[in-house]
């Protein structure tokens, strides 16, 4: 009985500390994820030239870029971003979070920041002052 209670418990660590979030905001190059960075406006160029660069949680070295073929997909990878950060589209066409759910609340886009997502090989920034956002393109070292 006492070893079925220790492994009970064990089980119940286990999938606590792995829902808090740590374990799912460890990014690798072949993670489907979005890694977040904090980023300033100033920082952001748009002539095609890597711009900003950065490591994953596995050291990979990854830089930022403007690419109109990406930008032009905006919109595609934003929706994407929005599904994987557990949002959903209600029935007025807006974003609602997902809450209380197996999987937890929804993820909270914060402005001034970059997502990247490794697989997709796409960042989006999102501008402090009105959240409007721009799709980047991901080169890996």
């Amino acid at each position: 009985m006492e070893r079925k209670l220790n492994i009970l418990i064990i089980s119940i660590l286990i999938i606590t500390f792995y829902s808090c979030g740590s374990a799912s905001h460890y990014v690798t190059k072949n993670s489907n994820r979005w890694a977040e960075f904090e980023l300033r406006p100033s920082q952001i160029k748009y002539d095609g030239k890597i711009f900003y660069y950065s490591k994953l949680n596995d050291d990979t070295l990854f830089g930022i870029s403007y690419d109109n073929k990406v930008n032009d997909d905006s919109y595609f990878y934003y929706n994407k971003m929005m599904l994987d950060f557990n949002w959903y589209k209600n029935s007025e066409g807006n974003w609602s979070g997902k809450s209380g759910d197996y999987f937890g609340n929804a993820r909270r886009l914060k402005n001034g920041h970059l997502y990247v997502n490794p697989v997709r090989k796409v960042a989006l920034y999102f501008e402090p002052k009105d959240g409007k956002f721009t799709a980047f393109k991901v080169t890996f070292k």
